[in-house]
C-alpha cells in the first residue's frame, strides 16, 4: 500500500521516481487503509469485541467475554472469542500483553 500510494503521489507531483521522502509521507496513510480493510473483514461478533475494547480500553478475556455476552443475542463460546481475538491481532488491529488467563487485550495504536 505504501508503495502504491507513493507511486500515485510521485506521479501527481510529476516526479520521475518515487523518493524516500514521498514514501515516508505515505506510510501513515497506507497503515490507515490497511486497518480499514482489516476492520471490513471482521464478522459481527468480532466487530462487537473490537467496539467493546474501544469503549472500555484494555481488558482481560473474562471481562471482555462478559460484556460481549451482554451485547449479542447468541454469543459464541469463550474459546471462539479467543480465536477471534487472535485473528484480529494478526490483522494488527488489536494487541495483547501477558500470558494465559492474565492476557490483556486492547486496540492497536
Amino acid at each position: 500500500n505504501t508503495l502504491r500510494l507513493g507511486a500515485r503521489e510521485a506521479e501527481r507531483r510529476e516526479m520521475d521516481m518515487i523518493t524516500e521522502e514521498v514514501l515516508e509521507e505515505k506510510v501513515s496513510e497506507a497503515y490507515d487503509e490497511d486497518r480499514l480493510e482489516s476492520l471490513d473483514r471482521l464478522n459481527e461478533h468480532q466487530k462487537t469485541a473490537y467496539q467493546l475494547l474501544g469503549e472500555h480500553g484494555e481488558m482481560q478475556i473474562g471481562e471482555l467475554y462478559e460484556k460481549y455476552g451482554e451485547e449479542v443475542d447468541d454469543p459464541k463460546t469463550r474459546r471462539t472469542l479467543l480465536r477471534y481475538l487472535n485473528k484480529m491481532e494478526s490483522y494488527d488491529i488489536i494487541e495483547s500483553r501477558g500470558s494465559t488467563s492474565s492476557t490483556r487485550y486492547r486496540l492497536s495504536e
